[in-house]
């Protein structure tokens, strides 16, 4: 006699290792899609040992950014497509995860590798990346006239994680900056304002989606122009102000810092006001790195270089009328 079955039940199945290989080496990769939104993958050093090639095409003049999360001990390194080395981390990221931020100068394949900390690291992780565009660059700019206390206009961006607005207005007037994130500022609900007794006004903010920003008046009513750029300056100036007397008066202030350096100036309604920059030394209206020049007191002079060092110089000019003038330098 006999009984019972004659034969081994399988009751429990586990697939482990990581659903991107084989991405073992240069001639094996997986690859991804990188864009100005953040995106991710979930991976795995699996078995022991294990590197992980991924291959991504990226564009020139934009900053790329990978990091891993997780409990695994994770490096990152960074090739171009002839395999050449370009940079690698360790513990920049959270934990023991690495973070790598590297602007690309020319477009192309490049290839990721993601190892553990020894041969003997094994476990999960998740890989995230994006690029930016590399701060200083202008997003956009407006313009127009307020015609009375409280009115206002506002536009949107979309896309950067930090912006620096400038807004500069009719010195005769007192006009305000507001930001908010998400929705449309007010003047009780914004993430952030300048709000001085000047027309100059500016500030940096970071968050996600939509930034909304708003030109307000406060009192008066005049011309104003507005700037979005990319980032958070190196260097600030502050607020330098004063008064031109008449044509050819000008008024040179001086910022330390290297890279792409901007001016901005406000001035009123009714007269011509110039603004000059140049590195390292006081510019002319012959002479210069960058110039704003409108038939507007209300200017932009930059960028005066994406690869200047030393001493910024800008140059607050007259070239018609004469008033009060509200002018900042900034370094990114």
């Amino acid at each position: 006699m006999s009984s019972g079955s004659d034969c081994g039940w399988l009751d429990k199945v586990e697939f482990g290792g990581d659903s991107y290989e084989p991405d073992n080496s240069f001639d094996q990769y997986s690859t991804m899609s990188v864009t100005s939104s953040l995106q991710s993958q979930s991976r795995s050093i699996d078995p022991a040992g294990d590197n992980d090639y991924i291959r991504f095409y990226a564009q020139a003049g934009k900053n790329y950014i990978f990091y891993t999360e997780g409990s695994t001990d994770t490096y990152g390194y960074l090739y171009d497509s002839n395999q050449n080395q370009l940079t690698y981390d360790d513990d920049s990221g959270s934990g023991l995860n690495f973070r790598i931020e590297y602007p690309i100068s020319s477009s192309g394949y490049y290839f990721l590798r993601v190892r553990g900390y020894s041969s003997s690291t094994k476990g999960p992780y998740t890989l995230y990346y994006k690029y930016e565009i590399p701060g200083g660059d202008l997003i956009t700019s407006k313009s127009g006239t307020l015609s009375g206390t409280g009115d206002s206009y506002t536009f949107s961006v979309s896309g950067y994680s930090t912006v620096t607005a400038v807004m500069a207005g009719n010195e005769n007037a007192d006009f305000d900056l507001y930001a908010k994130w998400g929705s449309p500022p007010t003047t009780s609900s914004y993430d952030a304002r300048g709000y001085s007794g000047t027309s100059l006004e500016y500030f940096t903010t970071s968050g996600s989606g939509t930034l909304y920003i708003m030109v307000r008046f406060y009192s008066g009513s005049g011309n104003w122009k507005c700037w979005a750029l990319w980032g958070d300056p190196s260097a600030n100036s502050g607020r330098k102000s004063g008064t031109l007397s008449g044509t050819g008066d000008t008024a040179t202030y001086s910022l330390s810092g290297s890279a792409i350096g901007y001016a901005f100036n406000s001035g009123p309604d009714g007269s011509d006001f110039d603004l000059y920059t140049k590195w390292n030394s006081p510019p002319t209206t012959s002479d210069y790195d960058a110039r704003g020049y409108s038939s507007w007191a209300q200017e932009i002079a930059g960028p005066a270089s994406t690869s200047g060092s030393g001493t910024l110089y800008f140059m607050v000019r007259s070239y018609s009328g004469s008033g009060e003038y509200a002018t900042v330098s900034l370094i990114f």
